[in-house]
């Protein structure tokens, strides 16, 4: 049965997202006044509600807002090229990845993922990129510090960056600007 985006919309808002679980852990911010990709919002209650909409449609990512009334939520399956919004409202989240805790909630994962077609391994597709002046990090003459500092590296290739147990510089700078 199809139901028009308006109208989950006006029942969102009207109920909230009911049955999320609280005993679930927060996911951990990503970025701040970045989405992943231009979306239709809903309005949800809480951002508890937004992570259990991610979570109830199997999405890595959710983007939030709590400024507004009824609060705005977005859900990405993925999040492969950022959009910068001019709102640092709206935060980022990322699930963790499978079989690590969070540690604290403005912790970024620590793994690589970034799967391209050529391999079925992400940390070696993250050392090549690491290494590459023709495409990869070192492309047009950047060092690979500054490529990490990119919000590509530290969602794709964190471990490779050295990420791991800390806040992605771009997550720090966006809420530093806020």
């Amino acid at each position: 049965m199809y139901v028009p985006l308006a109208k989950v919309r006006h029942q969102v808002a009207q109920n909230g997202w009911q049955g999320f679980d609280s005993k679930v852990p927060s996911w951990p911010e990503f970025g701040s006044g970045v989405l992943c990709h231009s979306a239709p919002f809903l309005y949800v209650a809480s951002r508890e509600a937004c992570q259990q909409f991610a979570q109830n449609l199997n999405h890595s990512f959710y983007a939030h807002r709590a400024d507004l009334r009824p609060e705005r939520c977005i859900s990405f399956e993925s999040c492969l090229s950022a959009i910068h919004e001019t709102s640092h409202e709206w935060k980022l989240y990322r699930r963790p990845p499978q079989g690590r805790a969070v540690a604290g909630s403005q912790v970024a994962g620590c793994a690589d993922t970034w799967l391209p077609d050529w391999t079925d391994n992400a940390t070696s597709a993250c050392q090549l990129w690491s290494r590459n002046q023709d495409w990869g990090a070192l492309h047009g003459g950047q060092t690979l510090s500054q490529a990490c500092e990119k919000f590509w590296a530290q969602l794709n290739c964190a471990k490779t960056c050295e990420q791991c147990g800390s806040v992605p510089k771009a997550a720090q700078a966006a809420r530093g600007a806020g």
